[in-house]
């Protein structure tokens, strides 16, 4: 391959680098301990909906190269502005599935207990509840969210 159409290893360092930096000025900040037990109140809507931004912003820089593939994160954001806590709690739940830098925030600001705690909701999410909610169709948006928060409370 010709020199010009190769990148060294400090280049791609310096994008990574970059992206960090990006990913680290628009991260929400949340300080409330333990902050999935107390996320279902219509209280943190405002928090939760920051949250749901940050994470489509980092799958469409990680996954997208910054693009909006076809209008969906427009499309989202607009449906967010008109939608109930219940559908902005399944949204950021199945974010939380797919997003490790939403996971780092969440991580972030809690004691090494809860820590823990949420690592194995985060196992718990990813093999039982998702599919679960993809593969039964009796499960309803509400039911997920409120299977999600029973999920936290025992892990």
């Amino acid at each position: 391959m010709p020199s010009t159409c190769q990148q060294t290893n400090q280049t791609q360092q310096t994008q990574q680098t970059q992206q960090t930096q990006q990913t680290q000025i628009n991260q929400p900040k949340i300080t409330l301990p333990n902050f999935l037990l107390f996320a279902h109140g219509p209280e943190y809507s405002a928090l939760i909906k920051r949250l749901i931004h940050f994470s489509m912003q980092n799958l469409s820089r990680d996954y997208f190269n910054g693009q909006d593939v076809n209008g969906v994160l427009t499309n989202i954001n607009r449906e967010l502005n008109h939608s109930t806590v219940n559908a902005h709690l399944l949204l950021f739940f199945l974010l939380l599935n797919v997003d490790i830098h939403l996971k780092y925030v969440i991580l972030e600001h809690e004691h090494i207990s809860i820590q823990r705690k949420l690592v194995r909701f985060f196992e718990d999410l990813k093999t039982e509840l998702v599919p679960k909610l993809f593969t039964d169709d009796r499960i309803t948006p509400s039911e997920f969210v409120s299977q999600c928060r029973d999920l936290y409370i025992i892990s």
